[in-house]
Protein backbone atom coordinates (compact mmCIF):
# COMPACT_ATOMS: atom_id res chain seq x y z
CA UNK A 1 0.00 0.00 0.00
CA UNK A 2 1.02 3.61 -0.54
CA UNK A 3 3.05 5.73 1.58
CA UNK A 4 0.61 8.43 1.95
CA UNK A 5 -2.65 5.83 2.63
CA UNK A 6 -3.53 5.67 6.56
CA UNK A 7 -5.85 4.05 8.81
CA UNK A 8 -5.82 6.36 11.87
CA UNK A 9 -7.70 9.84 11.71
CA UNK A 10 -6.38 10.36 15.09
CA UNK A 11 -2.71 9.94 14.18
CA UNK A 12 -2.72 11.06 10.58
CA UNK A 13 -5.69 13.17 9.86
CA UNK A 14 -3.48 16.35 9.71
CA UNK A 15 -1.88 14.28 6.67
CA UNK A 16 -4.76 15.15 5.05
CA UNK A 17 -5.49 18.05 5.96
CA UNK A 18 -6.67 20.14 2.62
CA UNK A 19 -5.56 17.74 0.52
CA UNK A 20 -7.10 15.35 -2.42
CA UNK A 21 -8.17 12.27 -0.24
CA UNK A 22 -9.75 8.94 -1.19
CA UNK A 23 -11.34 6.90 1.18
CA UNK A 24 -11.49 3.32 0.75
CA UNK A 25 -14.25 1.23 2.81
CA UNK A 26 -17.11 -0.55 3.75
CA UNK A 27 -20.73 0.18 4.20
CA UNK A 28 -21.78 1.74 7.54
CA UNK A 29 -18.31 1.99 8.57
CA UNK A 30 -16.19 3.43 5.85
CA UNK A 31 -19.64 6.63 5.87
CA UNK A 32 -18.65 7.15 9.43
CA UNK A 33 -14.62 7.72 8.76
CA UNK A 34 -15.95 9.95 5.81
CA UNK A 35 -17.83 12.17 7.92
CA UNK A 36 -15.29 12.23 10.50
CA UNK A 37 -12.58 12.82 7.73
CA UNK A 38 -14.69 15.52 5.94
CA UNK A 39 -13.40 18.57 8.64
CA UNK A 40 -10.10 17.87 7.40
CA UNK A 41 -10.42 18.10 3.53
CA UNK A 42 -13.39 19.40 1.56
CA UNK A 43 -11.80 17.54 -1.57
CA UNK A 44 -12.98 13.72 0.24
CA UNK A 45 -14.51 10.77 -2.13
CA UNK A 46 -15.92 7.63 -0.22
CA UNK A 47 -15.29 4.85 -2.88
CA UNK A 48 -17.85 1.87 -1.00
CA UNK A 49 -15.37 -0.82 -2.44
CA UNK A 50 -17.14 -3.84 -1.10
CA UNK A 51 -20.56 -2.07 -1.81
CA UNK A 52 -22.34 -2.75 1.75
CA UNK A 53 -25.38 -0.68 2.43
CA UNK A 54 -25.33 2.63 4.32
CA UNK A 55 -27.86 4.25 6.35
CA UNK A 56 -29.95 6.87 4.26
CA UNK A 57 -28.97 9.19 7.63
CA UNK A 58 -25.43 8.96 6.77
CA UNK A 59 -25.97 9.10 3.18
CA UNK A 60 -28.00 12.30 3.99
CA UNK A 61 -24.59 13.75 6.16
CA UNK A 62 -22.01 12.54 3.35
CA UNK A 63 -23.85 14.81 0.70
CA UNK A 64 -24.37 17.97 2.93
CA UNK A 65 -21.02 17.40 3.95
CA UNK A 66 -19.66 17.94 0.16
CA UNK A 67 -18.13 13.65 0.31
CA UNK A 68 -18.30 12.24 -3.24
CA UNK A 69 -19.35 8.46 -2.91
CA UNK A 70 -18.58 5.67 -5.67
CA UNK A 71 -20.27 2.45 -5.46
CA UNK A 72 -17.27 0.44 -6.81
CA UNK A 73 -14.68 -2.01 -6.53
CA UNK A 74 -10.67 -0.73 -7.11
CA UNK A 75 -8.89 -2.82 -8.90
CA UNK A 76 -5.41 -0.51 -8.05
CA UNK A 77 -3.82 2.05 -6.45
CA UNK A 78 -1.60 3.89 -8.61
CA UNK A 79 1.50 5.09 -6.66
CA UNK A 80 4.25 7.77 -7.71
CA UNK A 81 7.78 6.96 -7.96
CA UNK A 82 8.31 7.94 -4.02
CA UNK A 83 5.19 5.74 -2.79
CA UNK A 84 2.92 8.33 -2.45
CA UNK A 85 -0.56 7.71 -3.73
CA UNK A 86 -1.01 9.35 -7.42
CA UNK A 87 -4.89 7.46 -8.00
CA UNK A 88 -7.39 4.63 -7.60
CA UNK A 89 -8.43 2.34 -10.67
CA UNK A 90 -11.71 1.41 -10.23
CA UNK A 91 -13.79 -1.66 -11.58
CA UNK A 92 -14.76 0.15 -14.49
CA UNK A 93 -11.38 1.21 -15.77
CA UNK A 94 -11.87 4.93 -14.08
CA UNK A 95 -8.98 6.37 -12.64
CA UNK A 96 -9.44 8.99 -9.36
CA UNK A 97 -6.81 10.97 -9.30
CA UNK A 98 -5.59 11.69 -5.34
CA UNK A 99 -3.18 12.96 -3.40
CA UNK A 100 -3.79 10.95 -0.24
CA UNK A 101 -6.09 7.76 1.21
CA UNK A 102 -7.52 6.62 4.03
CA UNK A 103 -8.97 2.92 4.61
CA UNK A 104 -12.07 2.28 6.80
CA UNK A 105 -13.28 -1.20 6.38
CA UNK A 106 -13.92 -2.92 9.64
CA UNK A 107 -14.75 -6.07 10.74
CA UNK A 108 -12.00 -6.93 12.24
CA UNK A 109 -11.62 -9.73 14.00
CA UNK A 110 -10.89 -9.69 17.53
CA UNK A 111 -8.93 -12.96 18.43
CA UNK A 112 -10.42 -13.42 21.92
CA UNK A 113 -11.67 -17.00 21.52
CA UNK A 114 -9.08 -18.54 24.52
CA UNK A 115 -10.00 -15.81 26.71
CA UNK A 116 -13.80 -16.55 26.20
CA UNK A 117 -12.66 -20.34 26.76
CA UNK A 118 -11.61 -19.27 30.44
CA UNK A 119 -14.52 -17.44 31.42
CA UNK A 120 -13.08 -13.52 30.82
CA UNK A 121 -16.03 -11.54 29.84
CA UNK A 122 -15.97 -9.82 26.84
CA UNK A 123 -17.52 -6.53 25.25
CA UNK A 124 -20.25 -6.92 22.56
CA UNK A 125 -17.73 -7.17 20.01
CA UNK A 126 -15.41 -9.51 21.34
CA UNK A 127 -12.88 -7.43 23.19
CA UNK A 128 -11.54 -8.38 26.71
CA UNK A 129 -12.96 -5.93 29.20
CA UNK A 130 -9.97 -5.49 31.73
CA UNK A 131 -9.70 -3.27 35.05
CA UNK A 132 -8.31 0.15 33.77
CA UNK A 133 -5.61 0.19 35.82
CA UNK A 134 -4.03 -3.30 36.50
CA UNK A 135 -5.51 -4.39 33.09
CA UNK A 136 -6.79 -7.94 35.36
CA UNK A 137 -9.81 -9.12 33.52
CA UNK A 138 -12.98 -10.92 35.78
CA UNK A 139 -10.55 -13.97 36.18
CA UNK A 140 -7.85 -14.03 39.02
CA UNK A 141 -4.37 -14.00 37.33
CA UNK A 142 -5.60 -13.04 33.56
CA UNK A 143 -4.51 -10.09 31.97
CA UNK A 144 -4.82 -8.72 28.12
CA UNK A 145 -3.30 -6.06 26.78
CA UNK A 146 -3.53 -4.06 23.65
CA UNK A 147 -6.17 -4.78 20.75
CA UNK A 148 -7.41 -7.70 22.96
CA UNK A 149 -8.79 -5.37 25.25
CA UNK A 150 -11.06 -2.21 24.19
CA UNK A 151 -8.02 0.30 22.58
CA UNK A 152 -7.55 2.83 20.71
CA UNK A 153 -5.51 0.62 17.72
CA UNK A 154 -2.67 2.54 18.69
CA UNK A 155 1.05 0.74 19.18
CA UNK A 156 1.86 3.18 21.91
CA UNK A 157 -1.45 2.56 23.38
CA UNK A 158 -0.83 -1.07 23.11
CA UNK A 159 2.66 -0.73 24.77
CA UNK A 160 1.51 1.00 27.51
CA UNK A 161 -1.05 -1.47 28.07
CA UNK A 162 1.55 -4.06 28.42
CA UNK A 163 3.80 -2.52 30.86
CA UNK A 164 0.66 -1.85 32.85
CA UNK A 165 -0.05 -5.32 32.94
CA UNK A 166 4.04 -6.36 33.25
CA UNK A 167 3.85 -4.42 36.68
CA UNK A 168 0.41 -6.02 37.91
CA UNK A 169 1.78 -9.49 36.64
CA UNK A 170 4.95 -8.78 38.66
CA UNK A 171 3.15 -7.88 41.83
CA UNK A 172 1.02 -10.65 41.64
CA UNK A 173 3.85 -13.19 41.14
CA UNK A 174 6.24 -11.53 43.89
CA UNK A 175 3.02 -11.40 46.76
CA UNK A 176 3.16 -15.48 46.30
Amino acid sequence: MAASVYVCPDCDGYEIQNRKTLLLGSGNVGAKMALLLSGRTSDLTYINHEKQPIDEEKHRLMHRSGIRYIEQAVLEIVEENDGYIKAARLEDGSLLAAERGFIAFGNNHVRSELAAQLGVELHHNKHVQVDPRSKMTNVENVWAAGDLGVHAEQVTAAMGDGAIAAIWIHKALSSQ
